[in-house]
């Protein structure tokens, strides 16, 4: 049903990759700061409540709308229809949830998630072919591959990889990464200590994305045989690889059970590696790195209120549920 980056490979996958690689360069996210930080400081008035102590689901309340604002506005979806595009999204990647699931008890009820993925695309490519624009929408509405707009299937799945893999791995990694500071208040101290130094924010991002992965795993073919540790691997045999497992490995990681901000060095494969790197790794870390530094130094005080829930999803998976009890300042 969907054939984006994540199924492609060469000569595909390049060609269509670079159609909107401009749009992911350091120097155009860079842009993106300003307009992530009024985001963020709106988000974060609004959880203030005067200072008073509240009491949230830190997923659905706070942790889904920075990513979701953002990739919105990228993608030219106005802010009336950003539910579609979380529900939708939730339905294509938590399926399994009985939570996320269109209909609980209907396995085929994806179908209709997809179907309505694709009419909102169809009619968004229509209108930025008509009127051409300068956001993402637009470099994919009118990208061409050998001088022809891309196949309607392709065209589809690029917008569908996009909105889902540009806010869902985010706010899991978000949402993860409180919840590491909130059952090591050790490192929320360290955090605090620190949050005005950017060499070490961003080490402590790195370690919510390590902690967090998001992506739990993906499967490759193999393209010739090889041994790899006295296992036979054959042409064409199907791989698993399981980042959750990379990222925790003890060859790698010293006490990679541990939640540390300071760790270094962090060599975790939560954006993958290779051709299929994730094309908005910059974007995510610069999402983290303005909400954590807006978010802590506010902290006046909070905790958790009992165990999160968790998303039963294969693929992008992460909390689904992080209540909290917090009081911020003003």
């Amino acid at each position: 049903m969907i054939r984006s980056l994540v199924q492609m490979d060469p000569p595909d996958h390049p060609r269509y990759r670079a159609l909107v690689q401009p749009w992911f360069k350091p120097s155009n996210i860079k842009v993106l700061e300003q307009r992530l930080t009024i985001i963020t400081k709106s988000i974060l008035d609004q959880m203030m409540d005067a200072g008073q102590q509240r009491t949230i689901d830190f997923v659905s309340d706070v942790a889904v709308y920075p990513p979701l604002k953002l990739i919105c506005e990228l993608l030219g979806v106005p802010p009336a229809d950003e539910w579609r595009i979380l529900k939708l999204t939730n339905e294509l990647f938590a399926g399994d949830d009985p939570e996320m699931k269109r209909m609980a008890d209907d396995p085929l009820s994806i179908f209709d998630t997809v179907k309505d993925i694709y009419e909102y695309f169809s009619d968004l490519t229509d209108a930025r072919r008509k009127v051409p624009t300068e956001d993402l929408a637009s470099y994919i509405a009118n990208g061409r591959i050998d001088n022809e707009f891309l196949p309607y299937k392709e065209l589809i799945s690029y917008y569908t990889i996009i909105a889902s893999a540009g806010h869902d791995t985010t706010r899991n990694a978000i949402t993860g990464g409180l919840h590491g500071l909130l059952t090591h208040p050790h490192q929320l101290a360290r955090f605090k200590e620190i949050v005005e130094d950017d060499d070490a924010v961003k080490l402590a991002i790195e370690e919510m994305i390590r902690w967090s992965t998001p992506v739990a795993q993906f499967a490759r073919t193999a393209t010739r045989d090889c041994q790899l540790r006295g296992q036979h691997i054959k042409k064409g045999d199907t791989l698993g690889l399981m980042y959750a497992a990379a990222n925790f490995d003890e060859e790698v990681f010293d006490s990679p059970h541990e939640f540390n901000i300071e760790r270094k060095p962090n060599r975790h494969l939560s954006f993958g590696t290779g051709p299929h790197q994730c094309l908005g790794l910059l974007l995510a870390r610069l999402e983290m790195r303005i909400f954590f530094r807006q978010f802590i130094p506010r902290i006046k005080s909070i905790e958790l209120l009992e165990e999160p829930e968790r998303l039963q999803a294969s693929f992008v998976h992460g909390l689904k549920h992080l209540p909290i009890r917090y009081q911020l300042i003003p």
